[in-house]
């Protein structure tokens, strides 16, 4: 079998995969993720399913984000795709080159004040921080700035096509999707680390073609 009718087949046997799913297949025979996702969302699979993301703008502490009217919550990551579709997407929207969102991270409870898990509440302890949506994996993005985390609640992701440096003393050169615990309550309203938005996510509705 020639190398281009193999690759056809392979192509074809995806498709057939997509169409058993009610999936239309897209290039390559890639399926169309984004069916059930509102206009404007783009559709990821999960491990144990799909999620619908979008970013939104807005100078918002982390528990006034507009998620809720979308029937969503604060959003997660799962891989570098999903972490570059938030960081172009977000970009699109605002005249900045750089920026924080705020994500679906919050540290665990049982690390909020108690001193009494101090190895697994240590600032930089992998298991102090936990995806608020349920839907991501891992901690593979947990991709931690180097000034953090600290002791704060919640988390955000630094945003921008090139590294930055900041000269605030403290914080030195960030890099596209590297991570900062603050404050829930936190608002940067300006600089390289201004707060700029947020990111959503939703389970799509896989009975609708909308």
């Amino acid at each position: 079998m020639s190398k281009n009718l193999y690759t056809l087949c392979a192509i074809l046997a995806a498709c057939i995969r997509c169409a058993v799913r009610g999936d239309t297949c897209g290039p390559r025979g890639r399926c169309d993720l984004s069916r059930g996702c509102p206009d404007g969302w783009k559709g990821f699979q999960r491990p144990y399913g799909r999620m619908c993301l979008k970013t939104f703008t807005g100078l918002v502490r982390a528990g006034a984000t507009g998620c809720s009217n979308y029937n969503a919550t604060l959003g997660s990551m799962q891989n570098d795709d999903e972490k570059r579709f938030v960081i172009d997407d977000i970009l699109s929207q605002v005249t900045v080159s750089s920026g924080l969102v705020w994500l679906g991270i919050n540290r665990q409870p049982m690390c909020y004040t108690s001193t009494s898990n101090a190895d697994l509440c240590a600032p930089s302890a992998r298991d102090a921080f936990y995806w608020t949506d349920g839907s991501a994996r891992g901690w593979d993005m947990f991709d931690w700035h180097d000034s953090a985390p600290q002791l704060n609640n919640c988390a955000m992701m630094f945003v921008s096509n090139t590294s930055v440096q900041v000269d605030d003393g403290t914080s030195g050169v960030w890099y596209p999707g590297q991570m900062t615990d603050k404050g829930c309550d936190t608002i940067n309203a300006s600089g390289a680390l201004k707060t700029i938005g947020y990111v959503c996510a939703k389970i799509p509705n896989l009975y609708s073609r909308t």
